[in-house]
């Protein structure tokens, strides 16, 4: 599976949106962001999410503009093709393992975009092909790492209940051949990858080495939150082969870590910011948990700006352990005109980490400053508790 976010560079910009300014490269504020409920990344790479393509005669045009992961899982489709056929034409031997390993290796960081939209970042083409040549002979080519963590989630999501205690999470990690039940004993026999662990966070304690043959292996993760400041954390165990570390890792353990903003106690209790910036793309993720007994919440947006406009996009959602994602889940696309109001209802579930996005609309060259204020009110007469959010905001012209 290759989870493809949408990406828009400069040129995309100026030339199939016609915006009158060349804004840094991002990712669309409507493509999906990880990580899964079950902790993976969710998104593998980013691609250009834009293009001008043919459409059916029935629409009266020749081509049209489209955008999104609708055109940047074809566009990834397509590069996929180029590096399948290339490795024909050359005979490179190669696994649907080997070409996602090509991908995520080569792929391009990239600056001051959110770490869960582009995943390892933007499609290189012709890095993947070099990788698939360059390691065509590797032993793990044939190879899929299969990786269970706790109750066999694909990585750790400490987001509800887990926050305020280090924690040790055992992990699995198992190789398979493809067509393994083809493969002869002397192939399984003769696997071994003997495995550098590495990651980068302080908070993560973990063996530094795994020496993998064909069958499972165990270790402990260490995780300890409780010295992180509030909002989304993440952080990835990387194992790299020994002999030939600049393959990139092999496999990896990706950690995410929730802790709720904590909430002032008076006049009642509420969270506050103030001077928040946002530019055109920015996406600001605030995580609550709602007191035990909370059942509805209302966002009030006030604009504080007296020459602007602003578009932004609120999406709210909690995870509700056994139901589908969409129970608790909320989005709204809103205009904030100058010294507007904008205010929306949605239902919460108390006791449990609500998060509270808000987006700037990639396109809109507005800078905007935004205080913002989340209240959880007591009614007396329906005996329920309202989440309140204030949302102060002033908008600055580029």
């Amino acid at each position: 599976m290759i989870g493809v976010g949408a990406y828009v560079s400069p040129e995309m910009m100026m030339a199939m949106y016609s915006s009158r300014e060349k804004l840094p490269g991002n990712t669309y504020t409507w493509t999906s962001r990880g990580p899964t409920m079950d902790g993976d990344r969710g998104v593998t790479i980013c691609a250009p999410g834009g293009a001008i393509t043919s459409v059916p005669k029935f629409t009266n045009r020749g081509s049209q503009l489209m955008n999104g992961t609708s055109m940047a899982c074809p566009h990834t489709a397509g590069a996929l093709a180029l590096l399948l056929s290339g490795c024909k034409q050359r005979n490179i031997n190669y696994s649907p393992f080997f070409v996602k390993r090509s991908l995520t290796a080569s792929a391009k960081r990239l600056q001051n975009v959110c770490e869960y939209a582009q995943g390892h970042g933007l499609l290189q083409v012709e890095g993947a092909f070099e990788y698939l040549s360059k390691f065509q002979d590797c032993q793990d080519r044939d190879v899929r790492f299969a990786v269970s963590c706790g109750n066999s989630s694909k990585g750790i999501h400490m987001r509800d209940f887990y926050e305020e205690k280090s924690r040790e999470i055992p992990i699995k990690v198992e190789p398979f051949f493809l067509n393994n039940d083809e493969r002869s004993n002397d192939e399984k026999v003769g696997f071994n990858l003997r495995l550098n662990l590495a990651c980068s966070a302080a908070w993560v304690k973990h063996p530094k080495h795994l020496d993998l043959m064909y069958s499972s292996r165990h270790f402990l993760v260490q995780v300890d939150p409780t010295g992180l400041e509030p909002g989304v954390h993440a952080a990835f165990i990387n194992a790299y082969d020994s002999n030939q570390p600049d393959k990139g890792p092999m496999f990896e353990v990706p950690i995410t870590v929730v802790r709720p903003e904590p909430l002032k106690s008076e006049p009642r209790p509420h969270i506050e910011h103030k001077d928040i910036l946002f530019a055109p793309g920015d996406i600001k993720r605030h995580f609550i948990k709602p007191p035990e007994g909370s059942t509805w919440a209302v966002v009030r947006v006030v604009s504080q700006e007296k020459a602007a406009t602003g578009k932004f996009v609120l999406h709210t959602i909690q995870l509700s352990p056994g139901k589908s994602v969409m129970n608790n889940n909320h989005e709204k696309m809103f205009s904030l005109s100058d010294l507007g109001e904008w205010s929306y209802g949605l239902s919460v579930q108390g006791g449990q980490v609500l998060e509270v996005c808000l987006a700037k609309w990639w396109a809109n060259m507005v800078l905007s400053k935004f205080p913002t204020r989340l209240h959880f009110l007591v009614s007396p007469l329906a005996q329920k508790k309202l989440c309140f959010m204030d949302l102060m905001v002033s908008h600055v012209l580029i």
